[in-house]
Parts: C-alpha cells; structure tokens; sequence
C-alpha cells in the first residue's frame, strides 16, 4: 500500500499545473541571470581583459543562487503536495477508504523529499545549459578544462540536503494549519525573519545557533567549491559545525519535523 499511496501521489504532483509554473519560472530566473551576468561581462571585456574561468565558476555560482532562493520554490512544492487537500477536506477520502493516517503522511514525505531532489538536479543541469548558451552568446565560446563532472551529484545532493528542513517544517506548518498558503509563508517567513533575528544571538548562544538551518545549509553549500579541480581545499571556519555534524544534523531535524507531523496528522479530527 505504502507504494502505491507514493505512485498516486507522484501522479497527483505530475498532473498539477502549478508544478509546471514553478519550474517554467525556475528556467526563466537561471536563464535571466546568466544573460544578464554575460550581457555585463562581454561589456567589461570590450575595456580590459577580464577572467571568466569556465563552467565550474557558473555552476558554482548557480548553485549559490539557487541555494538562496530554492526555499520558495522548495515550500511551495511541500505545502502542494503534503496539505492541498486540506482546505476542501478532500483528505477525507483517504480516510473513508481505511488509509492509515501515518502511511498516508509518511508517503507524502517521501514523495517531497524526492521531489526537492529532482528539482536541484534539474537546477544544476539547467544551470550548466544556460551558462554554456551564454557564454557562447557573448563569449563566442565555454570552457569545462577545470569542472570535475563527478562533483556534480555530490554538490547537488549537499543544497538538496540544506533544503530539508524546510521542507520538513513546512509539512509540519502545513498539518498543523490544515492551509497549504500558511505553511509556504510560515516557512518563508521562519528563513526570512526568524532565523536571522535568531542568528544575532550568536555572542549569546554560540551552539545554539550553529544548528539553524541556515548556518547547516551554508556549511553543506560552501563545501560545493570542489566543483573546480583548481581549488584549494578549505573550511568555513571553527564557528560552524562540520560537514558530518551538519548532515547528521539535518536528519535529526527531518526524524523530528516528520515524526511530529505524522503523529499530530494522526489525531487530527476530520469528521464532518
């Protein structure tokens, strides 16, 4: 049953239009930007010479981006596919048909976690095929001497990571709110507000804010610098914890985010 809920649910994402839109404006930022970063830099090359370094400086940059704005993109895909029929109650065909309320939720998790996966991926490879178009654009040609190909699943798999709390506690806002809308802005608003007041904090509670998601992400991201073969190794600093803690970290946050929603999704009541 638990496949089969999985399979439903990935063909009830697949058929949503809102799926499409959110990817069609994903294309459309990456594109924009690689145009108009190559767009400035032909012009700064017309008055002295300038080094662009290759692909593995555009994916790298990419990635950065992406890692900054995948959260709305990430929430809204949670919040769709966990809570979209909570508003009309059309959870409670699930429920009349004997579904198990954890099997339900715990499949609905699955398919997110593997939906945020799909989408970085599709982010680095689209990252790579519109710096490339650009740069021959207005470059007349790329170069990938220096990009280690067998770095780019890692580095996807280290922002896809750095996305998961959030993702996590958007499903917990969205079961708790029964409202796919409050969860996404819950979540935007927990990365845009209260992690960075709670980041001022630092002097104060130097262990206690090396564990906010943000801080976590940044520690997964700064390690994608392995992308160029040229690179030197580096650390982010003692501030931080290491890639191994953050990792371990994240998983903790996600057993604790989706534990608690399955459980509270359980003894929800959704009579009448």
């Amino acid at each position: 049953m638990f496949l089969q809920l999985i399979n439903i649910e990935t063909r009830k994402l697949i058929k949503h239009p809102m799926l499409w839109l959110a990817l069609a404006g994903l294309f459309g930022l990456i594109g924009c930007y690689f145009a108009a970063r190559y767009a400035i830099m032909a012009n700064s090359i017309q008055h002295e010479p300038v080094d662009t370094h290759g692909l593995e400086l555009d994916l790298h940059v990419g990635l950065g981006l992406f890692g900054f704005i995948n959260i709305i993109f990430c929430a809204a895909a949670a919040a769709l596919i966990s809570a979209n029929d909570f508003p009309d109650r059309g959870v409670q065909v699930w429920l009349a048909r004997g579904t198990p309320r954890g099997l339900l939720m715990a499949a609905r998790l699955v398919v997110i976690l593997f939906f945020g996966f799909v989408v970085v991926i599709t982010a680095a490879f689209a990252i790579l095929g519109f710096a490339a178009l650009m740069r021959t654009l207005f470059l007349g040609g790329y170069s990938t001497q220096n990009l280690d190909w067998s770095q780019i699943l890692p580095a996807s798999l280290r922002i896809f990571w750095g996305t998961v709390p959030y993702m996590a506690l958007t499903v917990l806002l969205a079961v708790v709110s029964r409202s796919p809308l409050f969860s996404t802005g819950g979540a935007l608003v927990f990365r845009a507000v209260v992690e960075n007041l709670l980041a001022h904090l630092v002097e104060r509670f130097p262990y206690f804010t090396r564990l906010l998601p943000s801080q976590l992400a940044f520690v997964l991201e700064f390690y994608t610098f392995s992308l160029d073969r040229t690179a030197r190794t580096m650390t982010p600093g003692s501030q931080f914890l290491s890639e191994p803690q953050a990792v371990l970290a994240i998983g903790a946050m996600l057993l604790f985010f989706g534990g608690l929603s399955i459980f509270i999704f359980s003894r929800q009541d959704w009579g009448g």
